[in-house]
């Protein structure tokens, strides 16, 4: 038996509004796999907190470029009050402009 595996987080629609909750208290980011089938690049952008915004700085961004992909495993990012997610087309902090509806899939794992 694996000692503190693996939760798995599957979200198929990641968008620009308020940021997805992956896990309302601190954890840690073990693995993602990013995926944008959108002709243009974006940007995955996760939060030490479980309900962010544009107007929230992000712990981590990730660009993910257009029909392509982004994954790191064996990873243990520590986030130290929640984890959440959202996806914008620019790098800025405070970009809240949309990547195409149903364009950003994140498989991840934490605990």
């Amino acid at each position: 038996m694996i000692a503190n595996p693996e939760t798995l987080y599957r979200n198929i629609n990641v968008t620009n509004g308020t940021a997805a909750n992956i896990k309302s208290s601190s954890g840690q980011l073990t693995s993602y796999f990013l995926s944008n089938s959108g002709g243009s690049a974006c940007y995955v952008k996760f939060y030490d907190k479980a309900s962010a915004t544009a107007s929230d700085t992000p712990a981590l961004t990730i660009y993910v470029p257009s029909a392509g992909a982004a994954n790191l495993s064996g990873i243990s990012w520590t986030f130290n009050s929640a984890i959440s997610i959202r996806a914008v087309s620019g790098f800025a902090d405070s970009d809240n402009t949309a990547p195409s509806a149903g364009s950003i899939i994140a498989n991840l794992g934490y605990r």
